[in-house]
């Protein structure tokens, strides 16, 4: 995999320079708890500047200077056929709560790691530009930090949700008491025309995926959608996976809330009596 060497450009005002002594010595990013998983996402995936602010959107677009282009330069592409586009990169709790503020600790709070997981990059919502890498177009996410909500605030109740994504996601965190949550892709890039997906499939979750599984460690991977459900299973048959309605389903918005609440809150039910009890003194 190749990575890039990041600097910020000086009219970029959403950007700030790199301080490289406190990068040595330990300084807390603006984005992102775990540093492993940030490398991977804004050093591996994306050639992003090495501080920068989550946000739901940015006035001046987040300076990419590269991207993965392992699909195209290794031949998995060619084999498959298409190309691919529109791309998208991780997030957690942490990048949330730069966006919303900090989520209220409760008693009742589940600190294991949850994975939320989709398919692959959806719609165009305008979050990206065309940008040309070793020949290579593709649309890095640099309008928008991918998966934030369009919110001010934790979201309360379903009514408060304002998207199918980064405002859902929040209401997930805010009403199961979630702390610790990763939401990712399975594919990090849109697949257009793709005659054989399983091929860029397999190739983008060696990279990435396994690398996520492995450095996070899920107690409960939410699979939003069957196929992301048995995809899954069939590659990580001993994780906890649970299947879950896609944010975008083609049903009422309280009736999808309400079957995917039902099911998390089974799965976590189950997740707390698996867990085991520390006895006090």
């Amino acid at each position: 995999m190749l990575t890039w060497n990041y600097h910020v450009k000086s009219h970029d005002l959403d950007l700030k320079r790199l301080d490289v002594s406190a990068y040595r010595f330990g300084k807390q990013f603006e984005n992102m708890k775990n540093q492993i998983l940030r490398d991977l996402n804004f050093k591996t995936l994306l050639g992003y500047p090495n501080e920068f602010h989550p946000r739901n959107r940015y006035d001046n677009p987040i300076y990419c200077d590269g991207f993965c282009v392992e699909c195209e330069e290794c031949g998995t592409l060619a084999e498959a056929g298409g190309k691919l586009t529109r791309m998208s990169h991780g997030c957690d709790t942490d990048d949330f709560e730069k966006v919303l503020g900090t989520k209220v600790c409760t008693s009742d709070a589940v600190e294991t790691h949850i994975m939320f997981l989709l398919e692959d990059p959806g719609g165009d919502y305008d979050l990206g530009e065309k940008i040309t890498f070793h020949g290579i177009v593709k649309e890095p996410p640099v309008k928008h930090y991918y998966w934030s909500p369009s919110l001010k605030s934790w979201p309360q109740s379903i009514e408060d949700m304002t998207d199918n994504y980064g405002s859902y996601f929040a209401y997930i965190m805010q009403k199961h008491s979630l702390a610790n949550v990763y939401i990712t892709n399975l594919v990090k890039c849109k697949r257009v025309d793709v005659q054989k997906p399983w091929l860029v499939e397999e190739k983008c979750v060696s990279h990435f995926l396994e690398k996520e599984m492995k450095e996070f460690s899920p107690g409960i991977v939410f699979c939003f959608s069957w196929k992301v459900f048995n995809s899954v299973h069939s590659r990580f048959p001993k994780l906890n996976s649970v299947y879950l309605r896609h944010p975008a389903a083609r049903m009422s918005r309280n009736k999808l809330v309400s079957e995917n609440d039902e099911l998390i809150t089974d799965a976590l039910g189950k997740l707390k009596h698996s867990l085991p009890t520390t006895l006090q003194p």
